[in-house]
């Protein structure tokens, strides 16, 4: 059985049971979906080209300013990063998570063993530890618990640590590259479907777009179909803070336009219809990528972003950066900060756990001596950025 509605991008028949639509992204923390906008086939079809390279152009963004997405899931991890000759992999929040290329070496000769483990951290060493150990006790032919925990003593009591500061992580970020540009152009054109009906989109008044959507192909001329905006944003509520995910469209007796803007930064106008409808309509759709609980769907006047701004004259290129840059210079800035929130709690966890101080515990001397040293060379080695040992 199906409904009387068809898709707006293939135009056949939307079955009953298809997938939601998010019109902004989940991954970019979007939680409005629709069912009756798209078909299945196109979902998975975008899902899988356009909206994954925009969902991948801003990966960095969302990991290291741990972005969750739209339900809720994590930020990405970005994995088989290298800096230096040093492979790691960056966990949400810019935890960077070191990947040692041979983390663990045992050569056996007849009257020798040689072990070397290389860890970054006392559970990973005490993990590959237990490996080489019972393959030693395997080529011994005493594979017992106690002669296994026997060899891995003996292995981990020749352990050497240091502190190393984290690796320098450099990554540019491209907006708008590959295929994400017909991505925000969906978002836009499903927002205005649900807004006017499919059957308006339909028309052929939007073939264009639709075209430009489903194959990249621009019949029109690129600066008429589309146009980069790096111009500052208008007055917005406060609650949607500095960088904020925009999903607009509207008309008037100029034509039908969608406005993606991202995270605050860099926008893009699309021209939807060179046709009005018969009445003038905007609808924005607005979200805080700090807090995907901040998000509305907004009509007509309310909007906070007007078809006289979407649609007023600017010079597009070349792009003006320097206000793309400073909005990105903040995002920066927090992640950084909440790189070292994650940070600190954990270095005075560890710095507890080496001295032996446990809650309850009376605070001995022993116990600061032990915690100060500790801390102290994991910060220095954090400030200078240098290997510092661990104990002398």
């Amino acid at each position: 059985m199906t409904r009387n509605l068809c898709c707006i991008l293939c135009q056949k028949p939307i079955p009953e049971k298809t997938k939601p639509e998010h019109v902004l992204l989940n991954a970019l923390g979007g939680r409005l979906t629709t069912r009756k906008v798209i078909c299945p086939n196109c979902n998975h079809f975008m899902g899988n080209g356009p909206d994954k390279d925009l969902a991948d152009s801003t990966a960095f963004l969302r990991n290291i300013c741990h972005f969750k997405a739209g339900d809720g899931d994590d930020a990405p991890q970005l994995r088989n990063l290298e800096t230096n000759g040093e492979r790691f992999d960056l966990k949400p929040g810019m935890q960077p998570q070191m990947r040692p290329r041979n983390p663990m070496d045992v050569q056996i000769d007849e009257d020798k063993i040689y072990t070397r483990i290389s860890a970054y951290s006392d559970e990973e060493a005490d993990k590959l530890a237990s490996g080489a150990a019972i393959k030693i006790a395997k080529h011994l032919g005493h594979k017992t618990p106690e002669v296994i925990e026997a060899i891995k003593q003996d292995i981990l009591k020749e352990r050497k640590s240091s502190f190393r500061p984290a690796p320098k992580v450099h990554q540019q970020l491209q907006f708008g590259t590959g295929r994400s540009q017909q991505s925000m152009a969906k978002a836009c054109l499903v927002l205005w479907a649900m807004e006017v009906t499919n059957d308006e989109v339909n028309s052929n008044r939007y073939d264009a777009i639709r075209q430009f959507i489903n194959t990249g192909v621009k019949d029109s001329e690129l600066v008429k179909l589309m146009k980069i905006d790096t111009r500052p944003l208008p007055p917005l509520p406060i609650e949607y803070g500095n960088n904020p995910n925009i999903v607009w469209a509207g008309c008037d007796e100029g034509g039908v336009y969608g406005y993606f803007r991202l995270y605050g930064a860099i926008g893009w106008r699309f021209l939807l219809s060179e046709q009005a409808v018969p009445h003038n309509l905007q609808v924005c759709l607005i979200s805080n990528p700090f807090d995907n609980k901040l998000w509305r769907r907004i009509r007509n006047h309310d909007s906070p972003v007007g078809y006289d701004w979407v649609n007023a004259q600017w010079d597009s290129w070349p792009p003006q950066f320097d206000q793309v840059v400073t909005r990105l210079e903040a995002m920066s800035a927090y992640a950084q900060k909440l790189s070292e929130d994650t940070w600190l709690p954990q270095l005075v966890r560890q710095g507890l756990s080496r001295a032996g101080c446990c809650e309850g515990d009376l605070v001995t001397e022993q116990h600061v001596s032990a915690f100060s040293q500790h801390v102290g060379r994991a910060i220095s080695a954090y400030i200078l950025q240098k290997d510092i040992p661990d104990s002398e």
